[in-house]
């Protein structure tokens, strides 16, 4: 990155990555309700809105802390940037179920044509066509898909705005300053859910890994886009590792929802059979009892394969990046992050061996147990007291609600609360008196 895009303000450099994002949104949502491509590039354009979004919140806080002063930047106004991301999950989520769908069909159909005759080919082709009829109810249509469009319309106005105005007042801080800080705190959040994942090896443990690779990798592409070069190679990595991961979880949902069709038929066979007796029932009545075992039997045989798939899978990607493949991404990203700039103690603190259940907020990794000790505070300084409420005796405090004295309540700025260390603003822990509890960070939920 050249000197000058070091200097740009952030606010012009994010204004125009969001711009793209949202004009590749406005053109999914015009497209044909049954184009299968438009639905995945409005549901990817928005997740790249959201995930750029939540790693730039702090800096967005701060520029809002530093146009209006903090006494009247309350809780409501710090809390616009996450009410933005919040509401670009949820149109997110309105088209999440259709899309399933439409991934889960293609996954059956295309393991299907591989299968001989027998139980499991047709129990793999009774769920494809169940799940096949219920994806056009799942998906909006093409009002709902207008609706949508005009949501998002009004999103990226408001984000627009509000970078508009902290490039107009000069409260924006530097591009190159910004990213020194914000990739090793991004680097340390995948960091800890990327080691967690390979060592608890569970589902849910990998999702969250993968939703912790995806965050990085659209912030490092959002990099590119304001002129950083060389992130190339950790991208591939990152799109590799959200691949085959993704295999994994795209197996487990199918799996559990293919083991409740099977609930769902043993329990019909059930209720079947208790009706038929030997004496009313006629032949008729015992060939459909028959048939209903053989369905069963044949949605079991589906949800076996499926679960074997998955684990199949789980073990191949965790047995390449526990390997050379976590190596080369280290790496890449060390290379990245020295390109940049970033401090080389930040770096180390993002690769720390800590529990591997210890979260990581703001690019700080803290133990609950250590913070909840006596005196943790004092001993940790601004950093460990401040906001999320993750020790007790923090401005924020366990309850989530502002104490007085503390933070922005007592009209300090966000400048007189940075560190002893001279750190920038934007990368405090906020207090819960300027950022409510819907402002925390994305590794405390998952999407």
């Amino acid at each position: 990155m050249s000197a000058r895009g070091q200097a740009r303000p952030v606010s012009a450099a994010l204004r125009r990555v969001f711009d793209g994002y949202f004009s590749g949104v406005r053109k999914a949502c015009s497209a044909p309700v049954a184009d299968e491509e438009a639905i995945h590039r409005f549901r990817v354009g928005l997740r790249r809105a959201r995930y750029v979004h939540r790693a730039f919140a702090s800096v967005l806080a701060h520029m809002e802390l530093a146009r209006t002063g903090p006494a009247r930047a309350g809780p409501a106004r710090a809390g616009l940037a996450p009410r933005h991301a919040a509401r670009i999950r949820a149109c997110i989520a309105e088209t999440g179920a259709g899309r399933d769908a439409q991934v889960q069909v293609a996954w059956l159909h295309a393991r299907i044509a591989a299968r001989g005759e027998g139980p499991l080919r047709r129990g793999l082709a009774r769920a494809a066509a169940e799940i096949a009829a219920a994806a056009p109810d799942a998906l909006p249509g093409a009002a709902g898909m207008e609706r949508l469009g005009r949501r998002v319309r009004r999103i990226a106005r408001k984000i627009d705005r509000r970078l508009a105005d902290g490039e107009r007042t000069g409260s924006a801080p530097a591009v190159g300053a910004v990213l020194a800080t914000l990739l090793p705190r991004e680097m340390a959040r995948f960091d800890a859910r990327f080691r967690h994942g390979l060592e608890d090896g569970g589902t849910a443990a990998l999702h969250r890994a993968r939703l912790a690779a995806k965050r990085l990798r659209y912030v490092l592409e959002a990099m590119r886009a304001m002129g950083v070069r060389g992130t190339g190679r950790a991208v591939r990595r990152l799109v590799r590792f959200q691949d085959q991961f993704g295999r994994v979880n795209d197996a487990a949902v199918l799996s559990e929802r293919v083991r409740g069709c099977a609930g769902d038929a043993a329990a019909a066979w059930a209720r079947a059979a208790c009706a038929v007796t030997d004496d009313s029932a006629g032949d008729r009545g015992r060939d459909a009892v028959a048939a209903q075992r053989i369905a069963v039997q044949e949605w079991i045989a589906a949800a076996r394969w499926i679960a074997t798939v998955r684990d199949r899978a789980a073990r191949a990607a965790i047995r390449h990046w526990s390997g050379p493949g976590r190596a080369a991404l280290r790496a890449d990203l060390d290379a990245l992050a020295a390109q940049v700039g970033a401090p080389m103690a930040a770096r180390a603190d993002a690769r720390a061996d800590a529990p591997v259940d210890t979260p990581v907020e703001g690019g700080i990794a803290i133990d609950r147990r250590a913070a909840s000790a006596p005196g943790a505070a004092a001993a940790n300084g601004t950093r460990a007291g401040a906001g999320r409420g993750v020790a007790g005796d923090g401005p924020g405090g366990g309850d989530g609600r502002p104490r007085p004295g503390h933070g922005a309540a007592s009209g300090t700025s966000p400048e007189a609360s940075a560190s002893p260390g001279g750190e920038p603003p934007w990368t405090q822990t906020w207090p819960m008196s300027v950022a409510p509890s819907s402002m925390r960070s994305a590794g405390e939920r998952s999407d």
